[in-house]
């Protein structure tokens, strides 16, 4: 099953998340496999693409950067954990510098 899974494009190059906690950067015209990230938890939303950082949600309600170049994480955010909740998502916004 792959659920809560999300794609995002930028610059010839596609970011996939799966409900596995994968993150994974493909190049569209060689459908070449650039890099891939387990983050050890499902990704609830599709990931967003600004300024060079990838930005995705898990299901422990962790906002996680990651590089768009190659996938090295930065920093991450651990919301309020719930006892119930869908393995879908709205995904991060980004304005200005603010997440």
């Amino acid at each position: 099953m792959i659920a809560g899974a999300g794609l995002a494009y930028e610059q010839g190059k596609l970011v996939v998340t799966t409900s596995y906690g994968f993150v994974v950067e493909l190049d569209v015209s060689t459908a070449k496999q650039i890099w891939q990230r387990n983050l050890q938890a499902p990704i609830r939303s599709a990931p967003i693409i600004i300024d060079g950082k990838i930005y995705v949600t898990s299901m422990n309600n962790t906002v996680q950067e990651m590089s768009f170049a190659d996938g090295t994480l930065g920093w991450n955010h651990a919301g309020i954990q719930e006892s119930a909740s869908f393995l879908g998502a709205a995904s991060p916004t980004v304005t200005d510098d603010l997440v």
